[in-house]
């Protein structure tokens, strides 16, 4: 087994910075996939919390902008032109600042959905009418207030870049060198003989041709927690993994929230009943039988309201005795619900005074 870690802190180099410019949009990717938000910022907000944090500069918006519920530009880059088996970060970022590839990845990321309108060519030669049109394409859908120096300045900006990455890898690698024992353990879990077949069944479209789990490169993240990235190294006949500290968690979970709105959220928390539940099950985990006595309700009533929320997913199953089973609230979902009654608040606040000022 070998471990490039420089893998891993790249990764969190680039998380830091996208959770950074845009943690709303990070919050809903990780309520859709069932996962708790402050168990996913744990270790990103300890690192907010040091003396010496840093703040990206502002101009380095689109390069970890989430555009079109994508991942960021440069995290895209670095999945595409870094070797996970091999690579080190030095000869990453000097790829990234020397190599005219990187500009023109950047350029493709954003205005490929405007082929038939602009020309990549003339934007990179600087021209002025055509990036004008590129910015006015863009404004449809990002706040182009930072592109306009990215298309205009793109070496100065990349140059901003790599100094501000340097002085953040510092924190990172320190980081990353007092979680050591972590990442040895997280790799060891990840390669158990006990995890290997869920491993497989995981990703069966793409696992089926990995062999011995020990021959493979491993490095861990630690502010993308529940990732597993895999590449292919052809010239080493060996797969380069990423994996994010809680990896082997997401095996386990296959539920997805993205069923959620606010009106579903909102009808299930106004539902009278319901909410009695709700209230009973914050004190203590309850049957249905201890429901239904609590509530002066029949079991065949509060069975099917308990079932609407079960299905619903805002409370499971939390233990079995004898033919009872106990129940209890999902915070997955109360996180996602107050996340998206939020949204939509702010969206009928700002849609109000908009209509109230003309």
């Amino acid at each position: 087994m070998l471990i490039n870690q420089s893998v891993g802190i790249l990764d969190d180099m680039i998380s830091y910075n996208v959770i950074y410019f845009d943690r709303k949009a990070v919050e809903r990717n990780y309520l859709d996939h069932g996962i708790e938000i402050d168990t996913a910022f744990s270790y990103y907000d300890e690192l907010r919390r040091s003396k010496n944090k840093l703040d990206p500069p502002d101009c380095l918006y689109p390069f970890f902008h989430l555009y079109n519920e994508r991942a960021c530009v440069f995290s895209e880059y670095f999945q595409i032109n870094y070797n996970f088996c091999e690579d080190a970060i030095d000869s990453f970022l000097y790829k990234v600042k020397h190599s005219g590839t990187f500009k023109d990845f950047v350029l493709s990321y954003y205005l490929t959905d405007f082929n038939d309108k602009v020309s990549i060519d003339e934007i990179d030669r600087r021209d002025g009418e055509s990036i004008a049109h590129a910015l006015a394409l863009l404004s449809r859908r990002v706040d182009v207030e930072h592109f306009t120096f990215m298309f205009y300045h793109f070496s100065s900006l990349v140059d901003t870049l790599i100094t501000y990455l340097n002085q953040l890898r510092v924190q990172i690698e320190s980081f990353h060198e007092r979680h050591k024992k972590d990442t040895d353990r997280v790799i060891q879990e990840f390669i158990s003989e006990d995890n290997q077949a869920m491993v497989r069944r995981f990703r069966s479209d793409c696992m089926s041709d990995l062999g011995k789990f020990e021959k493979q490169t491993y490095s861990v993240c630690y502010l993308n927690k529940f990732i597993i990235m895999r590449t292919y190294a052809s010239n080493l006949n060996r797969y380069g993994f990423l994996l994010g500290c809680n990896c082997c968690s997401i095996l386990l979970r296959p539920v997805d929230y993205r069923f959620m709105s606010a009106t579903s959220a909102l009808i299930t928390l106004g539902h009278a009943i319901k909410l009695e539940i709700l209230n009973e099950l914050q004190i203590r985990e309850m049957t249905i039988s201890q429901l239904g006595r609590k509530l002066n309700l029949a079991r065949t009533s509060i069975s099917r309201y308990v079932e609407d929320l079960v299905s619903e997913l805002v409370i499971i199953k939390a233990a079995k005795n004898g033919p009872e089973i106990y129940y209890r609230i999902n915070p997955t979902y109360l996180h996602r619900a107050k996340f998206l009654i939020n949204e939509y608040l702010d969206k009928l606040i700002v849609e109000t005074s908009r209509r109230d000022s003309t």
